[in-house]
């Protein structure tokens, strides 16, 4: 039996009004920003932030985003423009709150030409975004037998010695850096 004490009840209460109060202020902020998609997405909002800070991170990186997918899009999230390239980037979001550090599987015959693998904090800022391409990944898979065809996506992929680490860019974010 769980021993359930008022101190508890109080903050599970608060816990959830604070959640519903900043999911209010998410919708609301949501709806201003419709026609921009800054927010575009379902209801995932760990998702929707990833994909937030992965359009951010190819902005400051140069990039133009051309175009917003609908929610649950197969094979890849946006596409951005890089000089007179059109680029289809498939976002993989982690946050903080994943305990196992790991996600889905990366399709790897999927329309995508570039993945963006997002570490959130439990505040859903990024620590580190991660970019690869797909002869990146093909060359990855080469090197390394035990990456597999289509690879469960883990935030190992963006350490020392993680294929996405070795074979594409990585930056580390700090929060005063962030918009």
């Amino acid at each position: 039996m769980l021993t359930i004490q008022q101190r508890h009840w109080r903050l599970a209460s608060s816990a959830i009004q604070n959640h519903g109060r900043a999911r209010q202020r998410f919708h609301k902020a949501e709806k201003q920003l419709e026609k921009t998609k800054l927010l575009a997405g379902n209801d995932n909002k760990v998702g929707i932030a990833g994909e937030f800070w992965a359009k951010w991170h190819y902005c400051r990186l140069g990039a133009q985003i051309i175009e917003v997918m609908p929610p649950s899009n197969e094979g890849y999230d946006f596409v951005c423009r890089r000089g007179s390239r059109r680029v289809r980037i498939s976002v993989k979001v982690i946050s903080a709150e994943n305990k196992r550090g790991r996600q889905l599987r990366l399709k790897s015959r999927g329309t995508w030409d570039e993945i963006c693998l997002v570490l959130l904090n439990t505040d859903l800022t990024p620590s580190r975004i991660g970019v690869a391409g797909r002869n990146d990944f093909l060359k990855a898979q080469k090197a390394r037998k035990n990456l597999s065809v289509d690879p469960i996506v883990t935030k190992f992929w963006l350490g020392p010695k993680g294929w996405l680490t070795q074979h594409g860019q990585t930056r580390d974010y700090e929060r005063r850096s962030l918009p």
